[in-house]
């Protein structure tokens, strides 16, 4: 399935595939940096980042320790 992206800025449109799509999403740093972030919004943040295989998740820095109990063993 082809994606179309419009890019405001050059008036233009691309087209990509899903694979061209996963290519960027492994450069992404999927990020909430609140501090009235609740653990939901991470768990849900982390949960998006896993299933999109983004190159990281950026949080605040009090939810470090539950993200690596909690996903401590995923890549």
């Amino acid at each position: 399935m082809d994606i179309f992206i419009i890019d405001i800025y050059r008036k233009d449109t691309i087209i990509m595939d899903q694979k061209e799509i996963n290519e960027i999403l492994k450069t992404v740093d999927h990020t909430l940096l609140t501090q009235t972030a609740t653990w939901e919004e991470i768990r849900r943040l982390c949960q998006e980042a896993l299933e999109y295989h983004t190159a990281s998740v950026c949080v605040p820095p009090s939810y470090v320790k539950r993200i690596h109990e909690t996903y401590g063993g995923l890549n």
